[in-house]
């Protein structure tokens, strides 16, 4: 399955997506589906910093390796899964959105994207 029809599914099936992406560590977009207005190249580009930070602190403080990160803003609830150890899955969910059942959706596909990106 390729992952732009993988992207699409968690999108339909969470209420409120805005859109979702494959995204490399260094911040590159692999591949995306998003509705008008995302900015996902810069959130993508932004957003792998902090990512990489962190999994640096994880790995740092021993605690294990870093799964996933939420960023809740004033429009979006932002859902980052680290599906495999060069890439990311972000999601984003409107504030009236059900980012629990987003995170559940990610969840339930990521073995297939780590299936590819391996």
């Amino acid at each position: 399955m390729e992952f732009e029809s993988l992207l699409n599914e968690i999108v339909e099936k969470t209420p409120g997506a805005q859109g979702a992406a494959i995204v490399a560590k260094d911040g590159l977009l692999v591949a995306k589906t998003a509705g008008e207005g995302i900015p996902f190249g810069d959130l993508a580009a932004h957003l792998s910093l902090p990512l990489l930070k962190s999994e640096d602190a994880s790995r740092d403080l021993n605690i294990g390796v870093l799964r996933e990160m939420v960023l809740f803003t004033e429009q979006y609830d932002i859902i980052v899964d680290n599906v495999s150890k060069g890439y990311f899955i972000m999601l984003i969910v409107d504030k009236n959105g059900f980012y629990g059942k987003g995170r559940w959706e990610v969840r339930r596909v990521r073995s297939h994207f780590r299936d590819e990106l391996i």
